[in-house]
């Protein structure tokens, strides 16, 4: 993470072969760097600026994440022992003559000057959030292999002037590439399906067509089995669609095509309507109150998704003879839609991993079939349209689903 002569980030384990400028640095960010002396009970310690040093140093070596020091201007101060073992090098490792953006790939290099310039509270840029923002980078080890990291930094300050940086770095290639072997396979699997829905359906309004035609009574079975059938090839074409979205979103190709004005009332009415023989098939009572307001500006057919997925997952999680209800208020700032259900509801953990792809509790999978996918890309879809998606839930006693939505996107 590093802006031409200089590098990213982290700590330092030594401090030997140091000009006197850098020396100098090394011992302003020791002053100004969090450490354990606080109080009076270690005023000796403090006292004492190399034992501090030495303990200071000492602390950051043992953290197993690898950590980078620099200098107020960028320049590379040291690195901790987990750093050296994490790119493979051995102890006393120098970056090369072109600084530490040298190690990283090509790709990734934008990203890590970006980050660094945020970190250095260029005015320009969104300020960098020390404890929560972080950025994934491929780094070149010794053996000439990328790695991915992940990139965390934080500024040392003394009398409120920047003395330095140190940032830490964690290996996620692991996590990385488990992501991308996902995102292929979910691709594959939908570019797969994708045809016999689409054949399926084609069918099925072929079939519808006929029976029009026939003007013979015909046994109410049939219409009824015909109805279930595209009701399973619409969840299958659903699906297909949640597996190539979530494929986009792990690879940030995910983009709201269109925009337009929409009656938000509209879109809710034809969704329940759309979704009246699932209801049917579990006693799942929809209703619905819509309090007049402006037209939203959204991606029509992608909020429809978001009203299809949360409406679906209501109905089969919800209990036998059981109700669903959608809510749709204007607020100052946008709209506010609910959807309350009487359901097996969930308890705070699982809450808690809402959104995660492909997870389902344990209670859930007891009680319908489904993938996981569903409501990862509907929280995405709602904030790609810059609103949230937040749940309440207790178990058996039902859940609420509320989105806020404004009333237009970026």
């Amino acid at each position: 993470m590093n802006s031409g002569k200089d590098t990213l980030s982290g700590t330092f384990v030594r401090t030997g072969d140091l000009t006197e400028e850098q020396e100098a640095a090394v011992e302003s960010a020791n002053e100004s760097a969090p450490d354990p002396y606080v109080g009076p009970a270690n005023s000796e310690l403090r006292a004492g600026d190399h034992n501090a040093r030495y303990l200071y140093e000492t602390a950051l070596g043992a953290l197993p994440t690898g950590v980078i020091h620099l200098c107020a201007d960028g320049a590379f101060l040291g690195a901790t022992s987990a750093m050296e073992r994490m790119l493979g090098h051995p102890p006393g490792w120098e970056p090369p003559e072109g600084g530490l953006l040298e190690l990283v790939h090509p790709d990734d290099q934008e990203v890590g000057i970006t980050a660094l310039a945020r970190l250095a509270g260029d005015p320009a840029l969104e300020p960098w959030d020390s404890t929560t923002d972080s950025v994934d980078l491929r780094v070149r080890n010794a053996d000439g292999d990328y790695r991915w990291l992940e990139a965390r930094g934080t500024d040392l300050r003394q009398d409120s002037q920047v003395a330095g940086y140190l940032v830490s770095f964690t290996d996620v290639t692991s996590r990385v590439e488990a992501t991308q072997y996902r995102s292929q396979f979910f691709r594959t699997a939908a570019h797969e399906l994708r045809a016999p829905v689409a054949t399926m359906l084609g069918r099925l309004d072929i079939l519808e067509a006929t029976l029009e035609k026939v003007k013979v009574d015909l046994p109410t079975t049939i219409p009824a089995t015909v109805e279930h059938l595209r009701s399973s090839a619409l969840r299958m074409q659903r699906l297909v669609g949640d597996l190539m979205d979530s494929a986009r979103m792990d690879s940030g190709e995910f983009n709201l095509v269109r925009r337009e004005n929409v009656d938000l009332a509209a879109l809710i009415t034809k969704e329940i309507a759309d979704l009246a023989v699932e209801a049917g098939e579990r006693n799942v009572t929809i209703t619905k109150r819509v309090t007049p307001g402006p037209k939203v500006t959204v991606d029509s057919v992608r909020i429809s998704q978001v009203i299809a997925n949360l409406l679906s997952n209501a109905c089969r999680y919800g209990k036998n003879g059981g109700a669903v209800m959608v809510t749709a208020d204007p607020t100052r700032d946008g709209w506010c839609i609910r959807f309350v259900d009487t359901g097996i509801g969930m308890d705070a953990e699982t809450v808690a991993r809402l959104g995660e792809p492909l997870f389902r509790a344990e209670r859930a999978k007891e009680h319908a079939v489904g993938t996981g996918l569903g409501f990862a890309v509907t929280k995405g879809i709602v904030e790609a349209h810059g609103g949230t998606l937040t749940v309440e839930s207790e178990l058996d006693r039902g859940t609420t689903v509320t989105v806020l939505l404004p009333y237009e996107t970026a």
